[in-house]
């Protein structure tokens, strides 16, 4: 499926199309990190999303991030505490498998 189709489609998704929705439609589109010099192919699996090296996300951008999850795959995070982002937002690797752990019932 593409981005578009994953967003909009009440289907199941696989972790690969998860990884794409993060890189290109929340990381690329939504955060804007190609304006901090950041393209798709610096987005690898395993990169750091709030360290250096890495990403860098910032508290907003992390806010940013979960309003994503939310809006493209329907995952609920309501509280976003110190363990869920030093396990789960380490990486695209790790988000997304959150992600995919936590899917409506109707997207697994």
């Amino acid at each position: 499926m593409t981005v578009s189709e994953v967003i909009t489609s009440e289907k199941s998704v696989s972790l690969d199309e998860i990884f794409q929705v993060i890189r290109e439609k929340i990381l690329i589109g939504d955060l804007e990190l190609e304006e901090l010099g950041f393209s798709i192919d610096d987005l690898g699996l395993d990169v750091a999303l709030m360290e250096s090296p890495g990403i860098e996300l910032d508290s907003v951008d992390v806010l940013e991030l979960v309003v994503g999850i939310q809006k493209y795959f329907g995952v609920e995070i309501k509280d976003v505490t110190k363990e869920i982002l030093e396990t789960h937002f380490r990486t695209i690797r790790t988000l997304g498998e959150f992600v995919l752990a936590n899917l409506p019932e109707t997207r697994r």
